[in-house]
């Protein structure tokens, strides 16, 4: 990923355009959603609450309940964050693997280290000198002022890919880890020397904790149970068995006498350390908790959750105190009404919500069990339904105001993976992942037809403005290829044929992954003439009529990843996966960037007016594009 900065600054400095075209005009963005809670922390005496997220660092007033900043000072999502034992230092990592070191008084970072490769974990000492970290690489520990590696090496404890999470004691010299493998180990910090191997549970471990005083080591599993040992000893002291789903995150509370889990069903439930007695269950999120954190003054618990919510718990009554929202990524699917007013975005905790574009506010959010094993979503051209393709094999209608479920289409034999709107509302195309289209009432579910690509697979799909053509990307034997067909007599029409052999740049698919897409969008113009592909660097025009390939362009950025029409049929919206927007005039290649994204384009979708762009990244933001003309 390094090297993935320097080429973006590379190509950012290359592709510097000065564009006069009228139909280019420069956009602002407008973000939605504050990113994905990968952890948080008490600060400032537990005044404030700094929570690492996809979209930066959010500093919350733990008081008032006010944003009080957002930092950016990562160009990647923030992954974990840690607080030392005094209060006074913080860490904080990123996707690339910059581990910032933080005054956690004034916010100012006076260090860093590069790991290289993705922020897992982190781990700080008493005084916040010495910092552990994990990556999906390596184990290290470092000084945290000079940013200078002090393990020794020892490939047994740095080259094991497995572990899942760690936590540093409040000296610093000693560390623990849990893995995929079953097993919670206490190590030599420097030496990188077993000191224990902790023995009697049979799940992996999604995370493990010290408690302050550094007596007792706890590990939360997924089988939902906690078990809290003794780590000088190595003994296993309790084991706390509920109505516990998965144990994904764990805190003990500043004096160490209760010890919170934070599960997969969002509940979240209080023990008693000594004892091992149940205390009490905290019920509010509704999806997977992803972070947890207990005040100094022991009077709250603040946890993060794939339901886009930030909860402040009053511990002794249990109830919320406070919950800050629109914390919703990541993001899977995207798709706005024709007229640009309303975008609806699924997450992947089972999460929808529905954004109003002329104020950027959340209009809706909905969540539901029915709405997490998603394989596609599209919005009706009105707004007040949206249809979504499920591996059940059916594809079923939701009321964007309610949130209910107001119709099912049970025609599929197979997980549908495409869901499109006509462009009325009218008809509902879906493709299943068994290579079949079908066609059928949006209000009756009546089908209408049936084609059979005869297709290994269907991986896009758009469906013309005009309702006569279906294009889409297909597996075929050993080939993936773009297809265009006629709606209404269910026939192939044309195969825009790609001469892979003479794009440069494109290295060859290995055998193993021969099936890989390398197309990777498609798309009808807003007048129902051109279809554009997406491979690479390259992008495709092709006339519809004839399937004549009219035009190649090769664009300056590698690697397209989404491509759309915008209402102007000279003008198309290339995403690629540096996370740049480029809308090129296909008439003279010229194109104009839009910058915003921390990570690679997944979407981008266009309203019908052309004053309405929305993009959706990997980085767990959606960016609304303004018109400033």
């Amino acid at each position: 990923m390094q090297t993935r900065k320097y080429v973006l600054l590379l190509l950012l400095f290359v592709f510097t355009v000065s564009i006069v075209n009228d139909a280019l005009p420069a956009r602002q963005p407008i973000r939605l959603g504050k990113g994905t809670i990968n952890g948080l922390t008490y600060i400032a005496e537990g005044t404030q609450i700094a929570v690492a997220s996809s979209e930066g660092i959010w500093i919350y007033d733990a008081i008032t309940y006010e944003t009080v900043a957002q930092l950016n000072d990562h160009q990647y999502a923030v992954t974990a964050i840690e607080i030392s034992g005094d209060g006074n230092t913080l860490a904080t990592g990123d996707a690339d693997g910059t581990v910032f070191i933080w005054d956690a008084n004034t916010m100012q970072h006076f260090s860093f280290i590069d790991t290289m490769t993705e922020t897992v974990s982190l781990g700080l000492n008493e005084r916040g000198d010495i910092v552990a970290t994990l990556t999906d690489k390596r184990i290290a520990v470092w000084d945290a002022k000079t940013g200078k590696i002090k393990t020794r090496k020892n490939k047994d404890f740095l080259l094991d890919e497995s572990y899942t999470s760690l936590d540093l004691d409040l000296t610093g010299d000693i560390l623990t880890t849990g893995d995929e493998n079953n097993e919670t180990i206490v190590w030599a910090a420097l030496s990188a020397k077993r000191i224990h191997t902790l023995v009697g549970h049979n799940k992996p471990a999604n995370n493990v904790a010290f408690s302050s005083d550094g007596n007792r080591l706890t590990s939360g599993h997924k089988d939902g149970s906690i078990h809290i040992w003794d780590p000088k000893t190595g003994k296993r002291i309790h084991v706390l068995k509920g109505e516990m789903t998965a144990v994904n995150k764990i805190a003990f509370s500043p004096d160490d006498n209760i010890i919170a889990g934070g599960c997969d069903d969002g509940t979240i439930h209080l023990w008693f350390v000594d004892t091992g007695e149940f205390f009490k269950v905290l019920r509010g999120h509704t999806r997977k908790i992803t972070a947890l954190a207990f005040s100094p003054d022991l009077r709250t618990l603040a946890s993060g959750s794939l339901d886009g919510n930030l909860h402040i718990w009053d511990i002794t009554s249990g109830k919320t105190r406070h919950t800050y929202n629109e914390h919703l990524g990541n993001f899977t699917m995207l798709d706005i009404t024709r007229n640009g007013k309303t975008i609806l975005a699924h997450s992947k905790g089972g999460v929808v919500s529905i954004w109003d574009t002329e104020t950027g506010k959340t209009r809706k959010v909905h969540s539901d069990k029915a709405l997490k094993d998603l394989l596609d979503i599209a919005i009706h051209p009105n707004g007040h339904t949206f249809a979504i393709g499920s591996t059940d094999n059916t594809i079923s209608i939701w009321d964007t105001e309610t949130g209910e479920k107001v119709n099912v289409y049970a025609g599929h034999t197979t997980p549908v993976n495409n869901v499109v709107y006509s462009s009325e509302g009218k008809f509902i195309v879906s493709a299943s992942t068994d290579g079949k289209i079908h066609l059928w009432n949006a209000d009756t579910t009546e089908l209408n037809r049936i084609i059979d690509t005869n297709l290994v697979r269907i991986f896009y799909l758009s469906y013309s403005p005009d309702s006569k053509t279906i294009a889409l990307i297909g597996l075929v034997g050993d080939d993936i290829n773009a297809f265009l067909w006629n709606v209404e007599t269910g026939e192939l029409k044309h195969i825009l044929r790609h001469e892979r052999q003479k794009l440069e740049g494109l290295p060859e698919r290995p055998v193993e992954f021969k099936h890989i897409n390398w197309l990777s969008n498609i798309n009808i113009s807003a007048d129902s003439k051109m279809v554009v592909t997406a491979a690479a660097s390259y992008v495709y025009l092709w006339d519809l009529a004839t399937g004549e390939l009219k035009k190649q362009l090769k664009l300056i950025n590698p690697a397209n990843s989404s491509v759309s029409f915008t209402p102007n049929p000279n003008v198309i919206a290339v995403g690629d996966t540096f996370g740049i927007i480029t809308l090129v005039d296909t008439t003279t290649g010229f194109g104009t960037e839009l910058l915003g994204h921390k990570d690679g384009i997944s979407s981008v979708s266009i309203a019908s007016t052309g004053d309405t762009i929305v993009s959706r990244s990997s980085d767990g933001v959606i960016i609304l594009w303004n018109d400033n003309q």
